[in-house]
């Protein structure tokens, strides 16, 4: 019998940290900072948007919790994608009083139009911003997608750290050289955002002082990302169609995902109980992609399926020239989980059966006829005659 486990459909709260925070409807998050001295790494849980690891040379570089400051769901940057209060975030200033360089660097291209950032407390300052494409081609000024300026202390719920105002300062983005402009004093709030409209593999900021010793923050946040579903076909055939004892049967399995996603983490376990009574496993299976296990008397596969991808495990048996079992060779493939065939083990190609027939002296493999028509044949199983006319039906 044949059982198969996909891996990989995860309820959405158990990826999702404690400390995250979904917008409204949640179908939104904000990305996850961790520091390690000048480096660390950027994740946004739950929502399907590649994480990534930044770098910076600036003379400073914290992650503080977001507490005391942050964007709340009254700020534009928040009415696209929730507050971010308790979130961390990325803050950099100067390389001692040259520009620094902070750059992100994402696993895999970034999802364009549902994903953004902004760059907080642009005042005192100035931040180029650039980005490029998986081919390393720089983003135009346009692609970049600048939304526009605000001031995240200009409106509640207010967080603690605005302490002085008016509240009125926001920078302005000049797009002729891709930097966001602070407008020199330096005060509290001032920000700007991005929703870029290409998708990205890396985000480069080159931060430069106008007077005294500002520094900048960044808050990525993205939407939640649809990247489709796995959709994972399975059939087992074997061949020859008739073999005599002695012989050998070969047996091929087919594991495609005709889905949109990959499935990362596919296994099966196929118990060949109701095979060995009546053959012999010769240990030689093998497959184009994954791992194959063998431990008392069960054959296991696990490995990755690619949208598209068709992977195949082949292994055979030698049939007994003297029987010691039911003369029944049968294997079923069974499956469990989502977008799978083979519930049951009911469905086209998912099951082989073998029954010896005693007119022919060989086992027929069921379904297996001439010019294309299903084998009939009857034997004697518990005092009844049993009739087969396709693979799956047993007596």
């Amino acid at each position: 019998m044949w059982r198969i486990r996909i891996i990989g459909v995860v309820a959405l709260a158990c990826l999702i940290p404690p400390q995250a925070v979904i917008a409204a409807g949640g179908d939104a998050a904000y990305a996850q900072w961790t520091l390690d001295g000048k480096s660390g790494t950027e994740e946004v849980p739950g929502v399907g948007f590649p994480a990534g690891t930044w770098s910076s040379d600036a003379s400073t570089v914290r992650t503080p919790s977001g507490t005391s400051t942050f964007l709340n769901e009254n700020t534009p940057f928040g009415k696209e994608f929730g507050g971010s209060r308790g979130e961390n975030y990325l803050y950099f200033g100067a390389k001692s009083t040259q520009p620094s360089t902070t750059e992100v660097e994402f696993d895999a291209p970034t999802p364009a139009g549902r994903w953004g950032f902004t760059l907080g407390d642009v005042d005192a300052d100035g931040v180029m911003v650039e980005a490029f494409a998986k081919d390393g081609t720089k983003l135009t000024a346009a692609q970049l997608g600048w939304k526009g300026a605000f001031n995240y202390c200009s409106v509640g719920p207010r967080p603690s750290a605005c302490t002085s105002g008016p509240f009125t300062d926001q920078p302005t983005w000049d797009g002729a050289i891709s930097t966001l402009q602070g407008n020199g004093p330096d005060t509290q709030g001032a920000a700007g955002w991005f929703m870029p409209t290409v998708p990205i593999v890396k985000l480069t900021l080159t931060f430069s002082v106008k007077q005294g010793i500002p520094v900048a923050q960044l808050w990525i946040a993205s939407k939640w990302v649809d990247k489709g579903r796995s959709d994972i076909q399975i059939e087992k055939s074997a061949s020859p169609k008739v073999v005599a004892p002695g012989g050998v049967i070969t047996y091929t399995v087919t594991v495609t995902n005709k889905g949109t996603a990959p499935e990362e983490d596919a296994e099966y376990v196929d118990d060949l109980t109701d095979v060995i009574d009546d053959a012999t496993y010769l240990g030689d299976a093998k497959a184009d992609s994954g791992k194959v296990t063998y431990a008392a008397a069960k054959l296991g596969w696990d490995g990755v399926v690619e949208p598209g991808a068709t992977h195949r495990v082949t292994f055979s048996v030698r049939v007994h020239r003297q029987s010691s079992g039911n003369r029944v060779i049968r294997n079923v493939v069974i499956s469990e989980g989502a977008r799978l065939n083979c519930d049951d083990g009911k469905g086209k190609g998912c099951a082989v059966v073998y029954r010896y027939n005693p007119r022919r002296g060989a086992y027929v493999q069921a379904g297996a006829g001439k010019r294309g028509k299903h084998v009939s044949f009857g034997f004697k199983k518990r005092d009844k005659v049993c009739r087969t006319a396709n693979a799956g039906t047993l007596c």
